[in-house]
């Protein structure tokens, strides 16, 4: 396969059996493998997984180093990405702890096999309970005033809480977020893209941070687009 070709691989009917728990992918979210930013030899694919309850899963491969010349030191940069999947999985369970994130449920490592990217570097796994709600990408133009001013009010706080942690997203966008309408919740489920970074001041509606996330203005929330 040429170019990204490279990276897109079918995980659907595939099974991992990780800690007690046997994983089957039933629906592959992106059919494309993403590479990072940072560390460039990673990609990550999302799937929903039937064990004994819906889960996310997340995976990040190791690539082949002979693909990236300008990276001059192999171990570091995978050093790199193994640290940055650990502290984006104790940033979900901050998120999670105030009531807005998808709960943790394994972060762990192996050696790939003869059929993924890289059979010579490690695969690593982290599987999140899925939240109920909605894509807001898809939803946003359906959504009522009150919707709309509750979804900016909360993540609002999401991102006040992970300021306070020095941490934010350097790529933010509506997919990231799921609104469950029947109980008013909203959540941020992508955390792929944090960065640390310390925030001097407090995050709002007007804040950068959440108007990158292209929301509705003040005039939005009156009525329907």
């Amino acid at each position: 396969m040429a170019g990204n070709e490279r990276w897109a691989y079918n995980w659907e009917g595939r099974e991992f059996t990780l800690g007690t728990e046997k994983y089957t992918v039933k629906t592959q979210l992106n059919r494309m493998g993403r590479r990072c930013a940072g560390p460039k030899t990673w990609f990550d694919i999302g799937a929903l997984c039937e064990s004994k309850c819906q889960v996310m899963f997340k995976t990040r491969c190791d690539l082949d180093p002979k693909d990236f010349p300008l990276v001059e030191d192999v171990k570091e940069t995978q050093e790199i990405g193994e640290n940055h999947i650990l502290y984006e999985a104790s940033l979900y369970k901050v998120i999670d702890g105030i009531g807005h994130g998808p709960k943790v449920l394994l972060v762990t490592k192996r050696n790939q096999t003869e059929w993924m990217p890289y059979p010579d570097g490690q695969i690593f796994f982290t599987a999140l309970k899925c939240v109920p709600g909605e894509d807001v990408s898809r939803i946003r133009n359906s959504l009522t005033s009150y919707d709309r001013r509750m979804i900016r009010f909360q993540l609002t706080k999401i991102l006040e809480t992970m300021a306070d942690n020095n941490r934010v997203l350097r790529t933010v966008d509506l997919s990231f977020l799921r609104w469950d309408r029947r109980t008013g919740i909203l959540y941020l489920v992508d955390l792929t893209h944090w960065a640390y970074q310390i925030v001097q001041d407090e995050i709002t509606e007007k804040s950068p941070f959440e108007l990158e996330f292209g929301l509705w203005s003040d005039e939005d929330l009156e009525s329907p687009s």
